[in-house]
């Protein structure tokens, strides 16, 4: 990225290491589950799974099960941290020039739009993408109770993701990852929250394409996302005009909210 030859060199030796070692030792595993998804299951044995006990209560059950079945779809987690590698060389500069105190309020906005971001897309998966919408809308629960637990399964992976930049951040500027963590929360239910109240159904595998179908959405995220990283900015700057975009953050997000009889009619029509 900076131009340096031997830098480059060894990063791309790396790479061919990695590659080799990963194609040796999972290629015979590739080929026989290949062969298993076509039809050809000779000589695989089934597995025997533990009985497990069922989760008690509603939250713990939606979590459980968003949860699975997201590690269940490594393409999808694939999709998803893809987009991080957009924001991967500006937090290797930002964190270079860490010792200035504009450096670190850049890299502060940057790790709250990278959490409002995965937020956004975890929540697409877990609301808008429910394999079976028609089962959980005749269930006897409320769809409030529902969302909420999508949403906290949501927020999980992507706060996990996020607190490895807070780590980082934290061993730079202790005090202002305190304001960042405040920030990304921020970010992430604001993400969240969009989702749920313009949640708009659809299959997993249109992840890349879920955007185009939602130009408002993708919109509001960004917008909002923006927002909360200049207040986390400002913020660690010591900026009291950090107020004014957080204000405008919690407005536009609340002028997305839908009652619960208008999502429920739009997730009908959908």
């Amino acid at each position: 990225m900076l131009g340096e030859p031997l830098p480059l060199i060894l990063f791309l030796a790396a790479g061919l290491i990695v590659f080799a070692v990963t194609t040796t030792a999972l290629a015979r595993r590739f080929a026989e589950n290949a062969a298993a998804a076509v039809g050809d299951r000779a000589g695989s044995k089934p597995r025997r799974v533990a009985d497990r006990a069922f989760a008690a209560g509603l939250t713990r059950v939606m979590v459980q099960k968003e949860l699975r079945l997201l590690a269940r779809d490594p393409q999808l987690l694939s999709q998803v941290l893809l987009r991080l590698l957009y924001l991967l060389p500006l937090g290797f500069i930002l964190f270079r020039n860490a010792q200035s105190g504009v450096g670190v309020a850049f890299g502060a906005g940057a790790v709250v739009i990278m959490a409002g971001q995965l937020a956004g897309s975890f929540s697409w998966i877990t609301i808008s993408a429910e394999d079976s919408p028609e089962l959980l809308r005749s269930a006897p629960v409320q769809q409030g109770r529902v969302d909420r637990a999508k949403l906290y399964a949501a927020l999980i992976p992507a706060m996990s993701l996020t607190a490895v930049a807070l780590a980082g951040l934290a061993v730079i500027a202790p005090l202002a990852s305190v304001v960042v963590l405040i920030g990304c929360l921020a970010a992430s239910a604001s993400a969240g929250l969009i989702n749920i109240w313009r949640q708009k159904p659809a299959q997993r595998r249109d992840f890349q394409k879920s955007r185009k179908g939602s130009l408002l959405v993708g919109l509001a995220e960004f917008l909002v996302g923006a927002l909360w990283a200049a207040a986390t900015g400002l913020a660690v700057a010591g900026q009291i005009w950090a107020l004014l975009p957080a204000a405008l953050a919690v407005g536009f997000t609340l002028m997305l909210r839908r009652s619960p009889e208008k999502i429920a009619a739009a997730a009908a029509l959908s």
